[in-house]
C-alpha cells in the first residue's frame, strides 16, 4: 500500500479544482465538457462515451460494519487493519451494489466508482464522507465485511484465487465472492478507472437527513452523469464553477485555457 503522504497528496490534489483532471492537457486548451444548459461537467468526458449504472453484487454484512480498502488487500484484510463503516439497518442486512461505468467507442469500458444503497430512498444531497475512503497501489478498490477481516487466512485462500483468476488471468474489471463462512456475497473488487493513489468517499442522504448510499469515486467521469439526483457534493460544484470560469476567460487550468471539447 501507498504510504499515508502519498495518498494524502494524491487526494488533495483530485480535491483542488484547478488539479482535478483525466481530460489530456495540450500545453495551450484544456477540454471541457457541458451539460444540455451550458454549464461544464467536473470532469471531461470523452467523446462519444457514456456513463451507465449497473447491478454488480448485492453484499451481504451480518454486522452492518464494512471496510473500504484496495482491491489487492482484500484477500490477506486482518481485524483492525482499517476502521469500519457501519451501514444502515436494512432487512436480510443484504446491500445492493452498483458499479458506475464508462462506455466509450474507442477503447475498453471501465468501472469508475461503486455504490452501496443502504436505504431505497432518493437521494436529496451529496457530501464528501472521507477524503481518502480507500488507498490502492494496484489500481483496485475493494469493499469487504469485519467478518471476513476476522477470519483466519492461508495464504493461498479463496479470495486470493478468485483474484488472480477474474482480475489477472480473464481481466475482468471486477469480481465478488462469499468467503466470511455467512450466506452471501462478502467481499468485492473492482478496478478503479484510474489507477494508484487515495480515493474519496461520498455519501448520499435522502430528504430526512438519513444516509442512503455511499460511493467509492475515482473522479475521472462527471459526477451529475453518474448521480442525476439529489445536490452534487461542494467539490464537484466547486470543479464545474472553476471550468466555468475558465471558459469565461477568467482564469486558467495549470497554465491552459480551457475550450469546448467535441
Amino acid at each position: 500500500m501507498a504510504g499515508v503522504a502519498a495518498v494524502l497528496i494524491a487526494t488533495l490534489a483530485r480535491d483542488d479544482p484547478d488539479a482535478t483532471t483525466t481530460t489530456a492537457r495540450s500545453p495551450a486548451t484544456f477540454a471541457v465538457t457541458l451539460d444540455p444548459t451550458g454549464r461544464p461537467y467536473d470532469v471531461a468526458l470523452p467523446s462519444g462515451a457514456t456513463v451507465e449504472r449497473r447491478r454488480l453484487a448485492v453484499l451481504h454484512a451480518p454486522s452492518r460494519k464494512v471496510v473500504f480498502l484496495g482491491g489487492e488487500a482484500v484477500p490477506y484484510v486482518a481485524a483492525g487493519d482499517y476502521e469500519p463503516v457501519t451501514l444502515a439497518e436494512r432487512p436480510g442486512r443484504t446491500y445492493p451494489v452498483d458499479a458506475i461505468w464508462v462506455d466509450t467507442r474507442d477503447s475498453y469500458d471501465s468501472v469508475v466508482g461503486v455504490v452501496i444503497v443502504e436505504r431505497d430512498t432518493p437521494v436529496a444531497r451529496w457530501e464528501q464522507l472521507e477524503r481518502v475512503a480507500y488507498g490502492t497501489d494496484g489500481g483496485l478498490g475493494g469493499i469487504t465485511t469485519v467478518e471476513w477481516a476476522a477470519k483466519e487466512k492461508s495464504l493461498d485462500n479463496e479470495v486470493q484465487r478468485r483474484w488472480e483468476e477474474e482480475l489477472v488471468d480473464e481481466g475482468r474489471q471486477s469480481f465478488a465472492i462469499d468467503a466470511d463462512g455467512v450466506e452471501g456475497i462478502d467481499t468485492i473488487a473492482f478496478a478503479n478507472g484510474f489507477g494508484d493513489g487515495g480515493f474519496p468517499s461520498i455519501a448520499g442522504y435522502d430528504a430526512h437527513g438519513n444516509r442512503s448510499a455511499i460511493v467509492l469515486w475515482t473522479i475521472v467521469a462527471p459526477w451529475r452523469l453518474a448521480f442525476p439526483e439529489g445536490e452534487p457534493p461542494a467539490q464537484v460544484t466547486a470543479r464545474e464553477d472553476t471550468l466555468a470560469a475558465c471558459l469565461a476567460g477568467r482564469h486558467r487550468i495549470g497554465g491552459a485555457r480551457c475550450r469546448v471539447s467535441r
